[in-house]
């Protein structure tokens, strides 16, 4: 059938592919694909390792490092990090959706988007991009050493200032919008600092069905690089609810944690929870 052919076919491109070269994570994965809907298990998982070792290979991710970095950055974001903030209810109210990839981040955005009082914005940079600004250093991803050091300097109702005004155009007459972008997770203090008025909704589920939803995913260019290898995602799923604990213990009240189990099996309740939440 149609689908047996694309199978041979992908086995062969990958029998002409030679090692090492980029495409063959994307062969791989395809493969994966084809025979994981075709109910072959074992050699579903074979080409889906096969596919992750290749994709491992062309990226760099240190779990040392990072389980450094985000130590540093809990040290710098102590207890009174947020004491200083009052509460604005005068803006502008983004709604925070984080968590790790394939959590259900899109599924709660589009629950959300059920209400009109909510503009939906889909996964945004500006946060971030905005915090390198304000610190006057650019780096990869989210935040590093340099970013962190320079914390105590940040003029942080200046970087919300800038985040809002960045964001404007996509919100014109909604009070409430909606930021969904999954790494966020690592900023989460700095958005409280920098957006009094934020809410922050973080989608949790099951640490296997979180990993393995990353594992089966052949991410764009270097996005998750923690997500090809069973050490580097028990590394990473360890360093995330850390830094998520650190969050809600200077944050109290501040995150709504939702569960993806409970959302797809009762998402009636698990909505107005979140709308209540949101005000």
């Amino acid at each position: 059938d149609a689908r047996n052919k694309r199978i041979d076919r992908i086995r062969q491109t990958i029998s002409r592919t030679p090692s090492g070269r980029a495409d063959l994570a994307y062969l791989f994965y395809a493969l994966f694909k084809e025979l994981d809907g075709a109910g072959d298990t074992e050699a579903a998982w074979q080409a889906l390792h096969s596919g992750a070792a290749s994709k491992r290979a062309q990226i760099n991710y240190d779990a040392a490092g990072e389980t450094a970095l985000f130590a540093k950055l809990m040290a710098m974001c102590g207890p009174g990090f947020l004491d200083a903030d009052p509460l604005d209810e005068s803006t502008k109210s983004p709604i925070f959706i984080l968590g790790m990839p394939r959590t259900g981040t899109t599924l709660l955005e589009r629950i959300l988007g059920g209400n009109p009082k909510v503009t939906l914005c889909g996964e945004l940079n500006d946060f971030r991009m905005q915090y390198k600004w304000a610190s006057d250093h650019h780096c990869l991803g989210f935040i590093d050493d340099t970013g962190i050091k320079r914390l105590a300097d940040v003029d942080f109702a200046e970087l919300g200032r800038r985040y809002l005004q960045h964001v404007a155009w996509r919100v014109p007459t909604t009070r409430y919008f909606s930021d969904k972008n999954p790494g966020n997770f690592v900023l989460a203090g700095l958005i409280l600092r920098a957006l009094p008025q934020a809410k922050i909704v973080h989608l949790r589920r099951g640490a296997m069905d979180s990993c393995f939803s990353n594992l089966k995913e052949l991410f764009a260019a270097n996005a998750h690089p923690y997500s090809y290898d069973f050490h580097d995602l028990a590394a990473h799923y360890r360093n995330y609810s850390r830094l998520m604990a650190h969050w809600h213990r200077i944050a109290p009240g501040r995150i709504l944690d939702v569960h993806y189990e409970d959302m797809v099996s009762d998402p009636a309740t698990e909505a107005k929870r979140v709308m209540d939440y949101c005000g």
